[in-house]
């Protein structure tokens, strides 16, 4: 299994490395959160959920499942505003665990600059096998949630352009729930 924050498609054929930062990630398996949810999570963006970097860390263990362990590559770091990335070559693996099903996917992020189909995340159980992920389209600021079942892939395209911003933090939560996703 696969999961990582900030590594392209290809590292040499399509590269297109995340370059900005993750304030945080979460992720809900097994639920679809509801719109009222979603809207609470935005409301306290920044309040419930501050620095989880507080201390700065070379590895960092999750709160509710220690054996998940991120651990950055290649440059990648970890700091006060959270997970950095330069856009070159520098990404963060995740230890993977058993995802399928529901899902909802929450992430604060900045982005700096936009490359190609730059991946915020990407949770697969091989390269390009049966996988979720978060990305920004092509080198623009839409934004685009999906997933590829048996080599099929199904995406849903943010309807607005700047969905993403440069230099700006944005609040996503991604959920799919059967054959229905939807990007908040």
């Amino acid at each position: 299994d696969i999961h990582r924050l900030g590594y392209p498609h290809s590292a040499t054929s399509w590269p297109g490395w995340f370059h900005g930062t993750i304030a945080y990630l979460r992720v809900w398996q097994g639920t679809a959160l509801a719109p009222v949810d979603i809207q609470s999570l935005y409301e306290n963006r920044e309040t419930s959920n501050p620095s989880i970097f507080g201390t700065v860390a070379t590895t960092i263990t999750d709160s509710y499942d220690s054996s998940i362990i991120a651990t950055p590559y290649n440059g990648a770091s970890f700091s006060t505003a959270g997970a950095e990335f330069d856009g070159v070559d520098d990404y963060v693996d995740l230890t993977p665990w058993m995802f399928g099903g529901a899902m909802t996917v929450e992430v604060y992020v900045k982005y700096d600059t936009f490359n190609r189909h730059s991946r915020i995340f990407e949770f697969a159980e091989g390269a390009m096998d049966e996988d979720v992920l978060l990305y920004n389209n092509y080198e623009t600021a839409k934004a685009s949630w999906g997933e590829r079942d048996n080599g099929n892939w199904k995406p849903v395209l943010a309807s607005s352009t700047s969905y993403f911003q440069t230099d700006t933090w944005v609040h996503v939560v991604a959920t799919v729930e059967g054959t229905k996703k939807k990007l908040y």
